[in-house]
């Protein structure tokens, strides 16, 4: 009986092994797990407002041959704000890790820089005032080349911008008389001498305005705070002027003016998806 006991726990082994021998053979393969999220990164179309001030610059005239030269600059100061459109390319991780971002971007909206002077003798009623200003558009096309360091992006700007200036002034001039001196006259003459030469005064103010062009170039700094939303800080230095020519009569004299400056900007940008 003690033998048959010992016996039963080898034949139950060897029924076991048997069986699993007969079931099929399950390959167990260890995979790699990916992450979670992979970062969005920069390429895409995406649109977005801007604002600005003047940081420094200035207004500036200049006469051409064959008139003598003769040239001024006045300091001018303001804000500038808009809209901005623009679209990027990140290249593939294989070229310099996969950081580049190549992109196009225009931007336009309203600017006022300007620059007044104004002179008055209130005692004496004359008064006189001039500016010059670019009150109304500003706009710039230029491309974009960065590296981002995933959710922040620098880069460098440059291209083309287009404005106006104006000039305006007006003057007032008060109303006066000259006294003529009356002495040793012939009696009997038959026209009355007036004893004084009056001026009625006047005032008047106009202006004039013309389209100037030129480079523009930068720099600045871009963050992705959400997928599809980042902010940025920009520096943009931008120089515009125009050459035209005034015929008088026989005479044709040629200037330059235009202006320059150096503006501070922040924006924010929304990245579209379905581009």
């Amino acid at each position: 009986m003690k033998t048959f006991l010992a016996v039963i726990p080898a034949l139950l082994a060897h029924v076991t092994l048997a069986n699993a021998a007969d079931l099929p053979f399950r390959e167990t393969v260890l995979r790699p797990s990916l992450p979670a999220s992979e970062p969005a990164g920069w390429s895409g179309a995406y649109v977005g407002v801007q604002v600005g001030a003047a940081a420094e610059g200035a207004f500036r005239g200049e006469t051409l041959a064959p008139l003598p030269t003769v040239s001024g600059r006045t300091s001018l100061g303001g804000f500038a704000g808009g809209g901005t459109v623009g679209y990027n390319i990140q290249l593939p991780p294989h070229i310099l890790g996969g950081g580049v971002v190549l992109g196009i971007e225009a931007d336009g909206g309203y600017a006022s820089f300007r620059s007044e002077s104004s002179v008055a003798l209130p005692k004496l009623g004359f008064s006189a005032e001039g500016g010059l200003g670019t009150d109304t558009y500003f706009a710039t096309l230029r491309g974009r080349l960065g590296y981002a360091w995933g959710p922040l992006l620098a880069y460098a700007t440059g291209g083309w911008a287009v404005s106006e200036i104006g000039v305006s002034g007006g003057v007032t001039v008060p109303g006066f008389s000259v006294p003529l001196p009356v002495k040793n006259l012939p009696a009997g003459l038959p026209v009355a001498i007036p004893g004084a030469i009056s001026f009625g005064g006047f005032s008047a103010a106009g202006g004039r305005s013309m389209p100037v062009d030129g480079y523009v170039v930068g720099a600045g700094l871009e963050y992705a705070v959400m997928p599809n939303w980042t902010v940025k800080s920009e520096y943009l230095y931008a120089d515009l002027d125009r050459t035209v020519a005034v015929r008088a009569g026989p005479y044709t004299a040629r200037f330059n003016a235009g202006f320059d400056v150096h503006q501070l900007r922040i924006g924010v940008n929304h990245r579209l998806n379905w581009l």
